[in-house]
């Protein structure tokens, strides 16, 4: 998966999975010349976790947009 390691942080509460924390760094890309090659370090380097959502409910909560990805009609073969 490219050329860097991943680097990934998680804390999982076992008692209450809503409370989990995590963080990966360097960046979406792991591709060293792509534009979000490093987009994750800042955060990391400040330990800037990102919550992880278990439940339905606190996942809808916490939902600010929705995208809906419907897939395109398989053409029958002839």
């Amino acid at each position: 998966m490219g050329n860097t390691p991943h680097l990934r942080q998680q804390f999982v509460d076992l008692n209450n999975l809503d409370n989990s924390i995590a963080i990966h760094a360097p960046g979406q890309s792991g591709h060293f010349f792509h534009q979000h090659y490093t987009d994750m370090i800042d955060p990391w380097c400040k330990l800037e976790y990102h919550p992880m959502f278990w439940s339905q409910q606190t996942l809808t909560a916490n939902t600010t947009d929705k995208l809906h990805l419907v897939p395109q009609k398989l053409r029958a073969k002839s």
